[in-house]
């Protein structure tokens, strides 16, 4: 009897920064004890448009009913890597800027958070995407934990992502500072968290054969009792039946304030502000025709000089904008104030959007701006 394969469970990305609502920027793919789990289940793990799908050789049985050649039953975790193929997913994705080297993203299907009926991985249980608190730190399975400490020694443990507490020991404190080697080569790759008298000081993931890759995030699905039961992809009241289960990551586009800087290159020249017409830049706007109540108006006291020695002056919107693949169409800069056009200025009706390979993050005013410089 030929064996058919069926869905066992499919990870789904998403990413409101394109059309198509499809992030092709982020491929899945499984780490490899994963490849080396899926292979002894007899498992396929298939790309897909949206992202993979994970599928199990099954017959049919009674009443055509598909039953699995190899039923899961035993607590496994399946683990992908999620890897960037585009240098500004970052920029025109609305995730922290600040990460470090060492960080990465985590997701796994432990903690319940059904949004509109999907089963999200995500952790901020108020919105449907991808966060700041998903992040990790990335870590190697061996490494020194080094901290000041007040006492003369330090309880010491490390705890997995059941919280079973693996490792508890009393250290000595040395002149004010705990040295701590983390030892976890004999433990499976996954999340740890130390904690120190109790508290919690480092959450990370550890895996060895993962170091060195460049790596934006890790996604663990659990086949395990303890699992959500929303999020189980077998029956256990039912011989492990398979339940397919979709699983959903959702990525929002960044929002930014648009800062555009015009230079007025072929007239005005050699001209100071003070020689300028009345009507520049006081009488003038960029109008954002997908939201009139936009504004992005000049603020001649932030004028810039180029390199090439025009002044530009900046035209900043008043709420954040949202970058997108497909630009808007028909940002315009025109005349608004009263009276003749008296500086001869033209018009434009198709400003450029901002690009996503620059974006400037202000500390002043805890803003993220995104420049565009506009000769007329």
């Amino acid at each position: 009897m030929d064996a058919i394969y069926n869905e066992l469970f499919r990870i789904t990305l998403s990413h409101h920064y394109y059309t198509s609502g499809q992030c092709a920027d982020i491929r899945i793919e499984p780490t490899p004890r994963c490849r080396q789990l899926l292979k002894d289940y007899g498992l396929l793990c298939v790309g897909t448009t949206e992202g993979i799908t994970v599928r199990y050789p099954a017959v049919a049985g009674p009443s055509n009913q598909s039953i699995p050649l190899k039923p899961i039953s035993e607590a496994v975790v399946f683990a992908f890597i999620l890897q960037s193929e585009n240098p500004y997913l970052v920029n025109f994705s609305e995730l922290p800027l600040n990460t470090g080297s060492s960080t990465v993203y985590h997701f796994n299907n432990l903690t319940t958070n059904i949004q509109d009926e999907k089963l999200l991985l995500s952790a901020d249980s108020g919105s449907p995407f991808v966060s700041a608190l998903d992040t990790i730190e990335w870590r190697p399975q061996q490494f020194d934990y080094r901290a000041d400490h007040g006492a003369t020694t330090a309880a010491v443990e490390i705890r997995d992502a059941w919280d079973r507490i693996l490792v508890q020991e009393t250290v000595a404190v040395v002149e004010g500072v705990l040295n701590y080697r983390i030892e976890l080569r004999r433990t499976s790759p996954g999340q740890f968290n130390l904690l120190v008298d109790g508290v919690s000081q480092l959450k990370f993931y550890a895996d060895d054969q993962l170091i060195g890759r460049k790596i934006f995030g890790l996604i663990n699905i659990y086949r395990d009792d303890r699992v959500p039961s929303a999020y189980h992809f077998t029956d256990p009241a039912r011989q492990h039946a398979v339940v397919p289960k979709t699983y959903r990551l959702e990525i929002d586009k960044r929002k930014t304030f648009w800062k555009y800087y015009v230079a007025l290159k072929y007239r005005l020249k050699n001209q100071t502000p003070d020689e300028w017409p009345a009507d520049w830049p006081a009488d003038w706007e960029i109008v954002y025709t997908p939201d009139p109540a936009v504004h992005i108006e000049p603020d001649a006291a932030r004028i810039k000089t180029l390199t090439d020695g025009t002044l530009a002056v900046p035209f900043i919107a008043d709420t954040a904008l949202p970058l997108q693949e497909a630009p808007f169409k028909s940002v315009q800069l025109k005349k608004t104030g009263p009276g003749n056009n008296a500086s001869g200025i033209r018009e434009v009706d198709h400003l450029p959007n901002p690009s996503v390979k620059t974006i400037v993050p202000d500390d002043s005013d805890n803003k993220i701006y995104s420049e565009v410089f506009i000769y007329v």
